[in-house]
């Protein structure tokens, strides 16, 4: 199931912390350079999908970099925490461990362990029984990446879907509205080609849409106000505003019709 890799994960964290007097048994996988995700705290369970910043712990900053297994045997003396305003997980905690989790050359999380005593945490278990026990959460990190990316995958094709769906009826309402209008309206790309016309403007012209896309607005114009027509829409185009004006139009079979034109902008690659 899905959740069976976070339960994996949670499993060998618990008998860790079971077998080893740990303060904390945690595991991070690491989401990309700058940070990571809290996958499991023993002793703070609270933290679980907690999103930390690489930068604010140089001991993970060094694993990372390493690719090796770190152990802090004094977490106060520590050279490379003196830096740090506050203990990694407390004021309790005096030595770490963190050991690696990589598949294929690629750092896929970190199990890290703190310890309320100072001193070699190594005398508990050693290194290579630790390395094993990082090892076993590498193929649950990887399938809990996998999961996520999933379920990611999922989220946005769902969202897109419900974008195309409000997009469509928007689309299927502009075009009732649109063919509903009591003018004829005619809809133009910048060279003035003619893109879409509405059923008023069929009858008003005697062209159908298809045969209106043939033209240029300008040729279904009369001589007489071809100039005044090309000055309008050049006009709008030097300083869009709602515009109109007064001029003659020829139908598809050569009569006059008389039309108060007006133009507006229309947002769209089609603009």
């Amino acid at each position: 199931s899905l959740d069976e890799p976070r339960s994996i994960i949670k499993a060998i964290a618990k008998q860790v912390a079971g077998v080893m007097d740990v303060e904390d048994c945690s595991v991070i996988m690491l989401e990309d350079d700058q940070t990571a995700r809290v996958v499991v705290s023993t002793e703070s369970p609270d933290r679980e999908d907690e999103i930390i910043h690489i930068k604010d712990y140089p001991e993970i900053l060094l694993v990372m970099g390493t690719g090796d297994p770190l152990v802090i045997d004094d977490v106060k003396r520590s050279e490379l925490l003196k830096e740090v305003t506050q203990a990694p997980s407390g004021k309790h905690i005096r030595s770490m461990v963190l050991l690696p989790g990589s598949m294929g050359g690629r750092l896929l999380g970190i199990l890290i362990l703190r310890f309320s005593v100072k001193g070699d945490p190594l005398t508990q278990a050693p290194l290579q029984f630790l390395k094993a026990v990082a090892n076993s959460l590498v193929l649950a990190l990887r399938n809990m990446r996998y999961k996520d990316r999933v379920l990611s995958e999922v989220s946005e094709k769902k969202e897109a879907q419900k974008i195309a769906e409000q997009e469509e009826k928007y689309r299927q309402r502009y075009q009732e509205l649109f063919h509903r209008a009591s003018d004829g309206l005619v809809i133009l790309d910048s060279w003035g080609k003619v893109l879409k016309v509405n059923k008023k403007f069929e009858g008003l012209t005697g062209f159908t849409e298809e045969e209106a896309k043939e033209y240029n607005y300008l040729d279904m114009v009369t001589d007489e106000f071809r100039e005044e027509a090309s000055r309008f829409v050049m006009e709008y185009r030097r300083k869009p505003a709602l515009r109109r004006s007064r001029f003659d139009i020829k139908t598809k079979q050569n009569e006059i019709r008389h039309v108060l034109a007006s133009v507006e902008p229309l947002s769209g690659p089609e603009e």
